[in-house]
């Protein structure tokens, strides 16, 4: 299981406060995982179209959010629950 995905687990599994939010350069999208994903939708509804599901070797399907910050709408909906950002992950206060 790639270590991204095991890290992605270990902080969802007892994730009860916040939304963790991933970057992934190769498409240009920040994604939300399972608890995050979740909570994600109820914090800005428009992101109910977004959810999907993805299969991950050596795990069951995980619940996903994908969030395209170079969409105006979500840039802003995102950025005013922002409390932590780096290059590839931001929290989201909630």
């Amino acid at each position: 299981m790639n270590t991204l995905f095991k890290n992605i687990l270990v902080k969802e599994s007892d994730n009860d406060t916040s939304v963790h939010l991933y970057y992934f350069a190769e498409s240009d999208i920040w994604k939300a995982y399972e608890e995050s994903a979740m909570r994600l939708m109820n914090l800005i509804p428009m992101l109910k179209a977004a959810l999907h599901e993805v299969n991950i070797p050596g795990l069951n399907v995980l619940r996903c959010v994908d969030i395209d910050l170079n969409r105006k709408e979500h840039h802003n909906a995102i950025l005013q629950y922002c409390i932590s950002m780096s290059d590839d992950y931001m929290e989201l206060a909630v």
